[in-house]
């Protein structure tokens, strides 16, 4: 085997001024005194703390050798600093060194792959499909895979691209964070509303915006909406790596996650938040058991990041100018299972003559002490092939504005003005009905069924006729405010005063011996309703949320019926209309006669028909037989998000045959989709062997009531008369082999 080292003209780059290293320094020794006893910080603390390899930091700190801008800023930011320009310059090049035949030695493998480096592969069309994604108003890209897989050399490469359209962005790891902030929500979010404000260069003004009424996640949306997105006049892109560090604590996981999906919704409709784009990175395959809509692990763009093909272990090779066969690629592909950092410690290694792919064949993987860390990886590697490449799908020509932006990625609410939103016979109904005094729409229908797509379009019609509208999630109250029917109700007001920009005067209309029910009544009358000029449309999703919270659920949806009766009687409560929406009649121990879910206009979203599934080829300019959408329907039926997903991936590349071929496999496009649901059924066993029942019956069967109303409201079956049957054929297939373990004995 011939090794040559290769010849590469030296990247540039920036260094530390004096002032720029001055400052560091002196950042270093104050921590070092506060969090480490005086001791001073080893290269492999600061590079644990950083984020950065120790070769990096050398380079950082020698002020000799030019490193990209992001690098710095991590420096910076790991001690609460702030990259100022005045901090960094472009080194002086000496003439002699501008030779083209000057030898620089590849970049040491660990860490961050810097900007610009020979190391760094490409893997089509992940980096083409994050730039383009980038770049679109609320864009949400979430990327997953172990350890050195890569994550964060993305990351930097997204950025660095969202910095070349003139974006704001803001790069933060968990791990930098303290232990302490894991502990509650309302640390968490302090520390990130601090270091946000820290990397715009804001003044900290989080006292003005934190109510502990309002809680922690209302507090911060608010310091967002109010105060930092307005001081960025251009989008924000904002990414938070090593979100694993908050697994650990799931309740603190469910509320942030939660959070972070209702900014991201919020995108949809409203300016403000459209300037925010998210990048969320994470490593583990911890099975959360959060709700499938109140999490931002299931929408946006999906990246995960796989092994190195044997291709791509080519391009390194002929990177690291070795000559090699195609044998010896594969060799060293197979035995390192393709995994990006160890294939780059490997050649880097053999580049150095340090060690030869024989002997990595040879000897036994763990007398290598540069592969210690990685040998319960190493004992399942993968053997990796090369991806096939897609088939070709029939594509109409798009219009100009329509190619550049290319569909819509399926996920959560379809937003206002979008293509591929498709209009629902009952619409024009509920247009006229919030038109009418004190109306009332409920809206019921399976998650990911369109709930939030069409109460957003109500809302957006009452908006246009001159109404004051309020959107309100019961999912994001605290439970701090759940603790009680009392907390709860002055959430809600302070709540809806808050989004009519009003102030919250609560403790001027709550007398404790009035109760809370009247006290609330009374607030929205006088405070509110008296105060305005035209009617207000209340639109309030997953209430549902509290059916499990009796004395909550009893008295708060007692009060709406109550106000929605007081409109036939009392013209000042006729400016109020209601919009409420659910996945479950699973009431609990609600009295539905005293509550507001057997009077109003009752929409129930079904399926999409055949004709709805072909407007919405023609949205995605799809030229399809009408075979061929029969062959799509008979594995996922009319279901809204499945649709959907398959003729965004279909515009992608993937063929139709392909889809249905890997529809019901951990490869196919649903996994994430599918595994969520078999994460909740495993998590209730009882509920598990009914659906098993169900998927695995002939004909329709009959379920308790209970696991009917369950298995209804996760979009998991269909009603036929009393009996049930899997909503679709994707449903039964992937799950009757899944659920095996259930089966009554």
């Amino acid at each position: 085997m011939q090794v040559n080292r290769p010849l590469h003209r030296r990247r540039r780059g920036v260094v530390l001024t004096s002032q720029g290293l001055e400052r560091l320094l002196a950042a270093k020794l104050s921590a070092e005194i506060a969090e480490n006893a005086g001791s001073r910080y080893t290269l492999e603390n600061l590079s644990e703390r950083t984020g950065l390899s120790v070769d990096t930091l050398v380079r950082v700190l020698k002020c000799e050798l030019g490193v990209d801008r992001e690098t710095l800023k991590s420096c910076f930011r790991a001690f609460q600093l702030t990259l100022e320009s005045e901090d960094y310059a472009r080194p002086q090049i000496p003439e002699e060194e501008t030779s083209s035949s000057q030898i620089v030695e590849p970049e040491l493998p660990g860490g961050q792959v810097s900007l610009g480096s020979i190391s760094y592969i490409e893997r089509p069309p992940i980096e083409t499909n994050c730039y383009k994604l980038i770049a679109q108003p609320g864009a949400l890209v979430r990327i997953r895979a172990p350890r050195q897989m890569g994550k964060t050399s993305l990351i930097a490469r997204i950025l660095q691209h969202a910095e070349t359209l003139g974006y704001r962005t803001l790069s933060l790891s968990f791990q930098l964070a303290h232990k302490e902030v894991f502990q509650d929500l309302d640390q968490l979010l302090r520390w990130l509303c601090i270091n946000v404000t820290l990397g715009l260069q804001l003044p900290n003004q989080l006292s003005d915006y934190w109510d502990d009424t309002l809680g922690s996640k209302l507090s911060s949306k608010i310091y967002f909406e109010q105060y930092l997105l307005p001081h960025s006049p251009q989008p924000m892109v904002l990414s938070l790596d090593e979100l694993d560090q908050i697994f650990l604590n799931p309740d603190l996981t469910i509320e942030f996650l939660g959070l972070l999906r209702t900014w991201h919704e919020a995108a949809k409709r409203r300016e403000d938040w459209k300037k925010l784009r998210l990048i969320i990175a994470y490593s583990s395959e911890v099975l959360l058991p959060t709700n499938l809509n109140q999490s931002p692990l299931n929408v946006g763009l999906s990246v995960e990041l796989k092994p190195f093909t044997t291709e791509q272990v080519q391009q390194l090779v002929r990177r690291y100018d070795l000559t090699w066969t195609p044998l010896q690629v594969e060799q060293l592909t197979t035995l390192l299972g393709g995994h990006p950092y160890l294939v780059q410690t490997a050649l880097y290694q053999i580049w150095r003559q340090e060690t030869s792919l024989e002997q990595l064949l040879q000897t036994p993987l763990d007398q290598f002490e540069i592969f210690s860390d990685y040998q319960p990886y190493l004992s399942q590697a993968p053997v990796v092939s090369a991806a096939k490449p897609p088939s070709s799908v029939l594509l109409a020509r798009l219009s100009e504005d329509q190619a550049l932006a290319g569909p819509e990625l399926p996920e959560g609410s379809v937003k206002l003005g979008s293509l591929f939103y498709v209009e629902r016979p009952i619409e024009p109904r509920c247009y006229q009905t919030i038109a009418k005094p004190g109306a009332l729409i409920r809206i019921k229908a399976p998650r990911q069924m369109g709930k939030t797509s069409l109460m957003t379009r109500i809302v957006d019609h009452a908006s246009k006729l001159g109404y004051g509208t309020v959107r309100l999630n019961l999912r994001q109250a605290e439970d701090n405010a759940l603790s009680s029917l009392d907390r709860f109700l002055r959430w809600f007001c302070a709540c809806i005063s808050q989004k009519l920009h009003r102030p919250a005067q609560l403790d001027h209309y709550w007398e404790q011996d009035r109760g809370s029910i009247f006290n609330c009544t009374t607030y929205v009358q006088d405070h509110l309703l008296e105060t305005l000029d035209s009617p207000l449309v209340l639109a309030l999703d997953e209430v549902d949320c509290v059916f499990v919270l009796p004395e909550i659920a009893q008295g708060f949806f007692s009060m709406l019926r109550l106000w929605h009766e007081e409109a036939k009687t009392i013209e000042l409560w006729e400016q109020l209309r209601l919009v409420v929406a659910h996945s479950t009649e699973d009431y609990g121990r609600l009295n539905i006669n005293q509550s507001p879910f057997n009077v109003g206009l009752p929409v129930e979203l079904g399926e999409f028909t055949a004709a709805e599934v072909a407007s919405l080829m023609s949205a995605h300019q799809l030229v399809w037989q009408p075979a061929q959408i029969e062959q799509l329907m008979a594995m996922v039926g009319g279901h809204p998000y499945l649709i959907r997903l398959a003729l965004y991936q279909i515009c992608q590349g993937l063929s139709l045959d392909q889809l249905l071929a890997e529809a019901t496999t951990n490869t196919g496009i649903y996994e994430d989709h599918l595994r969520r649901h078999w994460v909740t059924l495993n998590q209730q066993p009882q509920l598990a062997e009914a659906f098993h029942q169900v998927v695995t019956a002939m004909q329709p069967i009959r379920l308790s009531i209970t696991h009917v109303y369950k298995l209804y409201s996760m979009g998991l079956i269909t009603r036929q008369g009393d009996s049930v049957v899997p909503r679709c054929e994707l449903y039964r297939q992937y799950f009757q082999e899944r659920l095996d373990p259930y089966a009554k004995r």
